[in-house]
C-alpha cells in the first residue's frame, strides 16, 4: 500500500505488509469524514489494527471505558456491552491511515535523522521502563509522530483518551546519577 492509502481494520493479513512496518497513523469517521484520531505502534501496524478490531468488540471493561470503542463499537459488541456506550457509529465506519511509517530495518536510519544530546540519553537511560535505550528511542519517535498528527486535528473531533507518551509519564524526567 502506498501513504495515505486506508485500510480496514478487520482487512489486515497477518502475512501483509504491515507486520514490519511501525509509526503513527490516523483514523478517520468515513461517515462524516472527519478525522477523529491519531495513534502509534512499535510493534506492527498489522498487530496494532488486530488489537483495536478485538477492543471494539467491548469484552473487557476496560474497551467499555474507551472513548473510542465505545464511540465506535463492532457490529459483534453485546448489548450489554454497548450499555452506556456514547455511540457515533460503527467500528466499520472508520478507516485508518499510515501518516508515518518505515519498516523495522530501517530504525537506526530514521533515529539518526534525530540528535540524541545528553540530557535525552540520561532521561531514557533513567527512565523506569525496562526497554533497551534502541526500544526507548523508537518509542520516543513514534510518540513524536503521534503528536505531530494529533495536533492536526480538529480538537472537537479527536476522541483519543490516551494521553501519550506513557512510556514515559513519571519518570522521564528524574535527574542523571
Amino acid at each position: 500500500m502506498d501513504f495515505g492509502d486506508s485500510f480496514n481494520h478487520g482487512e489486515v493479513d497477518p502475512n501483509s505488509q504491515f507486520e514490519n512496518t511501525i509509526g503513527a497513523y490516523l483514523m478517520q469517521d468515513c461517515e462524516s469524514g472527519d478525522m477523529i484520531r491519531a495513534g502509534s505502534t512499535t510493534t506492527s501496524f498489522g498487530r496494532r489494527l488486530r488489537e483495536h478490531l478485538k477492543s471494539s468488540k467491548l469484552k473487557r471493561d476496560s474497551d467499555k471505558k474507551s472513548k473510542l470503542y465505545s464511540s465506535y463499537p463492532h457490529e459483534e459488541a453485546s448489548e450489554k456491552g454497548k450499555r452506556g456506550s456514547i455511540s457515533v457509529g460503527r467500528w466499520d465506519d472508520i478507516r485508518s491511515y499510515i501518516g508515518i511509517g518505515w519498516e523495522w530495518e530501517k530504525n537506526k536510519e530514521i533515529k539518526d535523522l534525530f540528535e540524541w544530546d545528553s540530557t535525552t540519553m540520561c532521561g531514557l537511560k533513567n527512565n523506569k521502563n525496562p526497554s533497551s535505550i534502541e526500544k526507548k528511542q523508537e518509542r520516543m519517535m513514534v510518540y513524536l509522530f503521534e503528536l505531530l498528527l494529533s495536533i492536526s486535528l480538529e480538537p472537537s473531533k479527536n476522541i483519543s483518551s490516551s494521553p501519550g507518551f506513557e512510556t514515559f509519564n513519571g519518570s522521564f524526567a528524574r535527574p542523571c546519577e
